[in-house]
């Protein structure tokens, strides 16, 4: 039984390695499209870090596989100042928009893929998972917290809510709708109709902060969805990216406001999610792939040289002054490329010590 466990885990921990090294992969794929589209030099091409497991000259470009697969870089001829001026295939000789494009590409690819089999798995049946959140919230309620203002007003697990101020709750949109169309100043009661034992009741409930579920205390039950059509799909599969990259945006501000890595997740951590998916199921997997592959999309675009949006915002403030920025660019790039190794070895370990003793 043991050794079925360890092939189990073993096996989970390898598809985890290969699905990031994936993302980061066609990450990368895509910036070294866009280079070839408009002619621009890639010496080199590496996926991963640690010892080298295959290298290969194909062309002009060195491809290399290293071992650890937590992050990856296309090198960029001219986006550094080891290249002679008079080449005309570097990157800082390509007019403003090539260099946007090639910039983009990443970013655009990861959200391709997120988006393209998103879709193809909503057009079968899929699991209950939050990853699909917001579409398949039923309005029954699975929890409530202690001590919240659900729990006061005797809301119970297995309640049907069947309206939210007075708007009835048909559909995930419908329970979704309910709370944002909900605006209170101060602290109003809400009114909120539940079905128990075939008996509607309405309660008032006052919200602690905001209005949403999680203000009052109660989570929604999780439902499978069943198969949607190729036009469903193609609208549902855009409204949940639409809602991961939202929530991914809100949480990298609030870490601003707040100056804190609380909710932040590393390498270590990013991994230890793929495996867990991989172990419950080959679908909830593939679907936790492009949850990441939203999330390094929108990250990437974070306005630090180290990023995409870095760089796009340096070669944006070329364009407008009309002034070589390359030097300034590289020097904040170095700076950020420390701090970040410096961020990425603190989340390691504060992940690895959670993963060991919980």
């Amino acid at each position: 039984m043991n050794v079925i466990l360890l092939i189990h885990y073993g096996s989970s921990l390898i598809l985890g390695m290969i699905g990031f090294g994936f993302l980061i992969g066609i990450h990368e794929l895509g910036h070294f499209m866009a280079c070839k589209l408009f002619d621009v030099r890639t010496p080199s091409f590496s996926l991963g870090f640690g010892p080298q497991l295959f290298t290969k000259q194909i062309g002009e470009t060195n491809f290399t596989l290293s071992l650890i697969p937590f992050g990856g870089y296309v090198e960029v001829a001219g986006a550094d100042d080891a290249f002679h001026e008079h080449d005309e295939r570097l990157i800082t000789k390509k007019p403003y928009y090539q260099k946007l494009i090639i910039l983009l590409g990443g970013i655009v690819v990861n959200i391709l893929f997120a988006y393209a089999t998103l879709t193809a798995i909503l057009l079968r049946q899929t699991p209950a998972t939050p990853f699909l959140s917001p579409l398949n919230i039923s309005p029954i309620v699975e929890a409530v917290a202690p001590d919240s203002p659900a729990s006061q007003k005797d809301i119970r697990p297995g309640d049907t809510i069947r309206s939210i101020n007075l708007i009835p709750l048909r559909s995930s949109a419908d329970i979704v709708h309910a709370w944002q169309a909900t605006k209170t100043e101060g602290l109003v009661p809400i009114p909120i109709e539940l079905e128990r034992e075939g008996t509607l009741h309405t309660i008032h409930v006052v919200p602690t902060a905001g209005c949403s579920s999680k203000s009052i205390g109660l989570s929604f039950k999780l439902s499978p969805l069943p198969p949607h059509t190729l036009i469903e799909s193609l609208h549902k599969s855009a409204q949940v990216i639409y809602h991961w990259a939202r929530m991914t945006f809100l949480s990298l501000a609030n870490m601003v406001r707040t100056r804190s890595t609380e909710g932040l997740g590393g390498p270590i951590a990013v991994m230890s999610g793929i495996t867990t998916s991989a172990q419950r199921s080959f679908l909830l997997y593939v679907i936790t792939l492009c949850f990441i592959s939203t999330g390094l999309a929108c990250i990437n675009f974070v306005p630090l040289p180290v990023f995409d949006g870095g760089q796009i915002l340096f070669y944006t403030l070329e364009a407008v002054t009309r002034l070589s920025l390359n030097r300034l660019r590289i020097i904040v790039h170095t700076i950020t490329w420390a701090a970040l190794i410096i961020l990425m070895v603190y989340l390691s370990w504060r992940d690895l010590i959670y993963l060991i003793i919980g």
